[in-house]
């Protein structure tokens, strides 16, 4: 059995190792789609949500002539509970509207000069611990007169992360402990004859030690094992003539049998 278990631990690590990745791989892979698909809403309700405010500046008003500016934030706001803040910066970095409670808030530099992507280059998103931020451009396309931002909190993405990793984990684990059965059972029938005639080998050199151990020369010859093309029987035959040839050989020499006395 000692062979079995080898075998089973060094199958076991195999597929801890297997799977590990496997689930590492897939955690990440949803990671990832999860993220594009919360940034894809959340440049949909920025594009929407900007469209008043573009109205206005393509009249050649400010942002601030939108009385009712916060109120089109909030109601777009209030579509999903995750979207902690929506804000509308000019360009010097003021806030003209904001859903925050406070709108002292200085925007990052990082917000203003990241990289622009989506169909007119008006779109930016970006990537906290904690946040996912997405921004729109209010204006024209190269000369923006502000940027709407939205601030979405990642800690419910995290949730879905961290259960779909559970979930992975946990059919990982009754994957690995299925095949570690199957794998016990079938090794079991596939060296069976091995350990059959592997124990029959141990126990014929046993007792042809045990012969020595009581003092004797001759000893009982252990039941015959046959497989796998080798007889104990012969086993024990090869013995007792290596060990009658030693003796033949220290009798005949004579440096040997005072070496073997000393």
């Amino acid at each position: 059995m000692g062979l079995v278990w080898r075998i089973l631990a060094i199958v076991g690590l195999a597929n801890f190792t297997v799977l590990f990745i496997f689930v590492a791989l897939a955690t990440m892979q949803f990671d990832a789609l999860l993220s594009g698909l919360i940034r894809e809403r959340l440049e949909v309700i920025a594009s929407r949500a900007r469209v008043p405010f573009a109205s206005v500046v393509e009249l050649g008003l400010p942002f601030s002539t939108v009385r009712n500016g916060r109120a089109v934030l909030e109601a777009s706001r209030q579509t999903d509970p995750a979207i902690i803040e929506m804000s509308i910066f000019q360009l010097d970095g003021k806030v003209s509207h904001s859903t925050a409670k406070s709108n002292h808030m200085v925007p990052p530099e990082h917000w203003m000069s990241a990289p622009r992507t989506g169909p007119d280059l008006n779109l930016f998103h970006l990537e906290t611990k904690s946040a996912f931020i997405v921004g729109a451009d209010i204006g024209e396309t190269g000369d923006p007169s502000g940027v709407l931002v939205i601030v979405y909190s990642k800690r419910q993405a995290l949730d879905q992360v961290r259960a779909m990793a559970a979930k992975l984990a946990f059919v990982a684990g009754v994957i690995m402990v299925a095949t570690l059965v199957v794998g016990a059972i079938a090794l079991r029938f596939a060296l069976m004859e091995h350990q059959r005639v592997f124990h029959g080998i141990l126990k014929t050199f046993d007792r042809f030690e045990r012969a020595f151990w009581r003092g004797s020369r001759t000893g009982r010859k252990p039941e015959n094992v046959k497989g796998l093309g080798f007889e104990t029987d012969r086993f024990w035959d090869l013995l007792w003539q290596s060990e009658r040839e030693y003796e033949a050989r220290k009798k005949q020499t004579p440096n040997m049998q005072k070496d073997t006395n000393a």
